[in-house]
């Protein structure tokens, strides 16, 4: 995976929802060869570093916040949900990605086009 300065993260906000309260967690985008990671720096309930999908590059990975399942669960089988919220940054990681892959294809299709008029 790429290396991306993750900031400092705050997880003690809480997220209200009918008759319970789930905590939420900031998220830092994190780039893969074929996926996106949401990076959990400290997770609400056991304060280590967890992952969580952030679905195939060509897709947006802002859909894949929201309420997960910890990682950390112990089997009470009580539901340790959270919410993943993006850390500020993280959209600019995803666009600069797609400027780059922009670009990238651009340039293929210019080197394409010549070979074909060089032909």
């Amino acid at each position: 995976m790429s290396t991306i300065s993750r900031p400092i993260l705050q997880a003690s906000e809480t997220m209200a929802s009918p008759g319970r309260s789930f905590p939420s967690a900031a998220v830092t985008l994190d780039r893969g060869r074929k996926t996106w990671s949401w990076i959990v720096e400290s997770c609400p309930f056991c304060g280590r570093r967890h992952m969580h999908g952030g679905g195939p590059l060509a897709e947006s990975p802002f859909r894949h916040l929201g309420a997960r399942m910890r990682h950390c669960g112990n089997g009470d089988g009580i539901n340790h949900s959270y919410i993943l919220r993006a850390a500020p940054g993280s959209e600019d990681v995803y666009r600069s990605y797609r400027a780059r892959e922009a670009v990238e294809s651009y340039a293929e299709r210019s080197r394409a086009e010549k070979r074909i008029t060089v032909a």
